[in-house]
This record gives C-alpha cells, structure tokens and sequence, in this order.
C-alpha cells in the first residue's frame, strides 16, 4: 500500500470494518506479515484470511462472508487478480502486481463504499 494512497483515505473505514486476507500473498512465507506490518502503520490489522478450498477466488471470498452472515454487507474487494464471481463484479477494484494500491484504486474503492 502506497503511503500517498492511505494517508487521506481512513474515512473508507468508518463503521465497522473487517481486512480480510485473500491474497496469494498468504502462501508466500513473509509476505502475510508484510501487509500486516503496513496496515499496521495505519492502525488497520487483517482480521482474518479466506479459505484454500479450492482455486476460486470469488468462492472463497462468498464462503468467508456467508460464514459470518455478511452475504448482504458492503464490501470491496481489492486485488491482482480477476476471478471474482459475476455478482462480485460491481464490488472489485483490480489493482496490479506491480503497482500495488494506488490513489485511483482507493477512490474507486470509496465510491463503492458509499453507493447505495
């Protein structure tokens, strides 16, 4: 997370707030900790990760919300990757390996947010 994309940008976590790890990121030895330490910076923590069940992204993600009755929550999910489930569609901002999250991907997570 770029420092010019968070600075401005804690009024994204009003209310309550869940950072859910569903990164590859978690199976690369040191990297979850990484993330960790960077949103820590922030006064954020990773809640929890998703599951492993299968190679389905989107899956996993539908799984950990349902798991806690949060099927009908605002959500966003930020990623790399693209295999989100049709439905998640309106809710994904695709970032990038290489670029990581960036100031235009934290406004349109923002405008996700707080559309109704």
């Amino acid at each position: 997370m770029h420092p010019e994309a968070s600075q401005d940008r804690r009024g994204l976590l009003a209310g309550p707030t869940h950072i859910v790890l569903s990164s590859t990121w978690r199976f690369v030895p040191g990297l979850e900790k990484t993330v960790s330490d960077k949103l820590q910076e922030f006064g954020l923590k990773i809640e929890s990760s998703t599951d492993t069940q299968g190679d389905h992204r989107g899956m996993q993600i539908k799984r950990w919300l349902a798991a806690r009755g949060l099927e009908n929550a605002r959500f966003v999910i930020l990623d790399d990757d693209s295999d989100m489930l049709p439905e998640q569609l309106p809710f994904f901002v695709q970032t990038s390996m290489k670029g990581g999250l960036m100031d235009h991907h934290m406004e349109k997570a923002i405008e996700i947010l707080k559309s109704d």
